[in-house]
């Protein structure tokens, strides 16, 4: 898409404040992927079928 960073940035807002890049943006095929961890677990409120 010629967009910067979206998979990078996507990674770290889901994965919460403090979070760090684990795997830097990936390109395979038509998927883009980035890999962040975060310092405290996750909870999911609401699916996306709520």
């Amino acid at each position: 898409m010629g967009t910067a960073s979206v998979s990078e940035a996507s990674a770290l807002l889901a994965a919460g404040p403090g979070a760090r890049l684990l795997i830097p943006k990936r390109i395979m095929g038509n998927v883009t992927v980035a890999v962040a961890l975060s310092p405290q677990p996750l909870t999911v409120e609401k699916t996306w079928r709520d």
